[in-house]
């Protein structure tokens, strides 16, 4: 199933990714919940905040994910199929 998902190298980083940004999307929303008395529900304030949150979000996943991307890229293909290799980047 995880095969037909996230085909190839960069799998990993596929994945990892969609994790950071969902885990993310939770926190936001339950620290909203929890900040509702003291904010307003305006629709387009919430737009603004979710925003400019999913693109700090997407800064710091940049920064989490520079070296595994230059290590994915670096290392080839040939290597990349190896058992040490897969058991290496899941860990």
């Amino acid at each position: 199933m995880m095969r037909k998902l996230f085909p190839g190298r960069f799998s990993t980083i596929k994945a990892l990714s969609i994790v950071f940004i969902g885990l993310s999307l939770i926190s936001r929303i339950i620290l909203l919940c929890y900040s509702a008395g003291s904010m307003s529900f305006n629709l387009w304030e919430l737009f603004k905040s979710f925003s400019v949150g999913f693109f700090f979000d997407l800064v710091a996943l940049s920064y989490f994910m520079l070296p595994f991307l230059l290590f994915t890229l670096i290392i080839p293909p040939v290597v990349a199929k190896t058992k040490f290799y897969k058991t290496l980047v899941w860990i």
